[in-house]
C-alpha cells in the first residue's frame, strides 16, 4: 500500500479554518510512504530551509504509515536553494527519526545538495545516528544502494510529476 501525504488534516481554530503551523501553503517537498517496500520516498525541489526540512521530520514522526526501521530515498534532484546554516543543520541531525535499521539514501546531483548532505550526514554520525546513509549523484546508484532500483516511478516523486501549481508553489 502506498499512501501519499502531501497535506495535513485542516483544523478549526475560533471559527476559521486553518492548515496547522508546521505546514507552508507552498511547502516545497512530499512524501509516500510504499509500505510494501518499507520505503519513504522524499521529494524536495525549489527553495529549501531548515524549517521545511524539520516540518518534513515532524510529518513524518506523526505519520502512523511511517515506521522508524524503513528505509528512506530522498530526492533533491529539483532543489535549486538551500537556505540553512551549519548551527541548524547540527540541531536538525540531532532528530533521531530512523532506527539502526535504517538505511537512507540521498540523490544530490549538485555540489550544493551534495554537500550539505554530507554535512547532515556527518552531524547525524557525530550525534550517535545508527542509520547507513549515502550520498549518490546518480539516482540509480541511490536506488541500487537501497536495494529497490527500477521499482520506483520517480515521475510521482520529482518535479515532473508535480501539477503546475505545485511547481509554482501554489496551494493544492
Amino acid at each position: 500500500m502506498v499512501t501519499d501525504h502531501h497535506d495535513v488534516m485542516p483544523r478549526l481554530i475560533y471559527g476559521q479554518l486553518l492548515k496547522p503551523p508546521c505546514i507552508s501553503i507552498a511547502m516545497p517537498w512530499n512524501y509516500r510512504i510504499d509500505e510494501e517496500r518499507r520505503l519513504v520516498i522524499t521529494t524536495a525541489w525549489d527553495r529549501l530551509s531548515g524549517p521545511d526540512i524539520s516540518d518534513h521530520q515532524h510529518a513524518l514522526l506523526n505519520d502512523p504509515a511511517f515506521e522508524r526501521d524503513f528505509f528512506q530515498f530522498l530526492d533533491l534532484g529539483d532543489v535549486t536553494a538551500i537556505e540553512i546554516d551549519r548551527v541548524s543543520v547540527a540541531h536538525l541531525a540531532r532528530f533521531d527519526l530512523f532506527s539502526a535499521k535504517s538505511c537512507r539514501a540521498f540523490f544530490a546531483p549538485n555540489a550544493l545538495a551534495y554537500g550539505m548532505s554530507r554535512m547532515f550526514i556527518a552531524f547525524r554520525e557525530a550525534n550517535g545516528g545508527q542509520e547507513r546513509m549515502q550520498v549518490f549523484s546518480d539516482r540509480h546508484g541511490a536506488l541500487l544502494w537501497l536495494g529497490v532500483a527500477c521499482s520506483i516511478d520517480h515521475t510521482n516523486n520529482t518535479g515532473e510529476g508535480r501539477t503546475a501549481q505545485e511547481r509554482s508553489g501554489s496551494e493544492v
